[in-house]
């Protein structure tokens, strides 16, 4: 998910750069409406899902740890009512 993350802030922060690099060089500009609405979706693009893809990342990571210590705990409850038993 961070190289996701990594690629998405890439393309998001190119099609920034492209969309002015466009309006440029273009021979004929776009409308001004068109230049500013093509910047704001990839700069959010660019901002915003990269940090939704991090915190799904870091969510799970969490989960797994929680998951791989109440596994932890039930072993550890098995053996100790086991050693009890004998």
């Amino acid at each position: 998910m961070k190289t996701a993350a990594a690629v998405v802030a890439v393309l998001g922060w190119g099609g920034v750069l492209a969309a002015l690099w466009y309006a440029m060089l273009a021979p004929t500009p776009p409308g001004l409406g068109s230049l500013i609405a093509v910047t704001t979706v990839s700069l959010l693009v660019g901002t915003i899902v990269p940090g939704f893809l991090l915190a799904i990342t870091e969510r799970t990571r969490r989960s797994l740890i929680m998951q791989e210590e109440k596994d932890a705990a039930r072993v550890r409850a098995r053996a100790a009512r086991r050693d009890g038993e004998r």
